[in-house]
């Protein structure tokens, strides 16, 4: 067991997580049927929300317009965001009909959605800064499929 000296934190502008730490997954920005509050009281000193899923819903101009991520959820702690980009290229793997990826990023448009999205590594970091207020930001990844050959 490690002693207090030993533990690691990340000091963070919402506050110190130490590490390790469980991070509840809020995709859309909530963590499904419980409220900050609640969480807070559990102890939860982070939670973990993903780009992808909140362009599209509520959007990025939503969760800026309201003040970004923090004010969206009431949650006063740290706030870890995903680039997007796994669900993205999955997305994209599943079926090349919803999207494609260039060297400019990822074009997708998911089922039932009005409009196609373009998520690049700038626009995945500027949303995650400017427009969400993250505390920890992932940068965009490029992920390949487990058949794919290593040369790739």
């Amino acid at each position: 067991m490690m002693s207090a000296a030993e533990r690691v934190a990340l000091a963070l502008p919402h506050g110190t997580v130490p590490l390790p730490a469980f991070l509840p997954d809020a995709t859309h920005g909530v963590v499904r049927a419980v409220d900050s509050l609640d969480l807070e009281q559990c102890g939860v000193r982070a939670v973990v929300m993903n780009t992808f899923h909140l362009m599209q819903r509520p959007g990025s101009s939503a969760v800026a317009a309201v003040g970004g991520l923090h004010a969206l959820s009431g949650w006063r702690r740290p706030i870890v965001t995903d680039s997007g980009g796994f669900q993205a290229y999955s997305l994209i793997r599943q079926n090349a009909r919803y999207g494609h990826l260039t060297e400019k990023g990822l074009t997708f448009q998911p089922e039932g959605a009005a409009r196609r999205f373009l998520l690049t590594p700038e626009k995945s970091i500027q949303l995650q800064v400017s427009s969400y207020g993250s505390d920890v930001v992932i940068c965009l990844d490029d992920c390949t499929h487990v058949d794919e050959p290593p040369s790739r």
